[in-house]
């Protein structure tokens, strides 16, 4: 892992060592017939500010462990790359950037994202980008 940081995966428990809160928090899978651990998104907010995205009711992510990335739906992956967007300046380490807190809010817990959790650890060189020219897109609901 980075800079000594250990993985470990756990089947049929948890390591409480490992916990950065004291109980987990569960939210119901939705539509499990397409094999993703997709769940309702209520709300998206960036730096305090409630996005469109999820109003309408129809808003779901899927919880991927296996990336780290945020995957958003066009049209409104333009919206969020702006507004998560900084200028690294000087900074040789864009975790340590000022940037937005991202809340995403499921039914009974909200997420909260800080710039060091959402940000890459190195700048990225001029007109090199990790973003989807078509944002993500998902099965529609039945």
């Amino acid at each position: 892992g980075e800079e000594g940081e250990e993985s470990e995966i756990a089947f049929g428990g948890v390591d409480t060592r490992r916990m950065l809160e004291p109980a987990l928090s569960w939210a119901p899978v939705m539509m499990p017939e397409h094999g993703h651990w997709m769940v309702q998104i209520l709300a998206i907010r960036i730096g305090g500010k409630e996005l469109d995205l999820c109003k309408d009711g129809t808003c779901r992510g899927v919880v991927d462990t296996g990336t780290s990335h945020l995957g958003i739906p066009a049209p409104a992956d333009v919206e969020v790359g702006q507004l998560l967007t900084a200028d690294a300046g000087d900074v040789f380490d864009c975790r340590l950037v000022d940037a937005p807190e991202v809340e995403i809010v499921l039914p009974g817990k909200t997420l909260t994202l800080q710039p060091h959790n959402y940000m890459r650890r190195l700048p990225l060189r001029e007109g090199v980008s990790v973003s989807s020219s078509n944002g993500v897109h998902m099965p529609a609901q039945d």
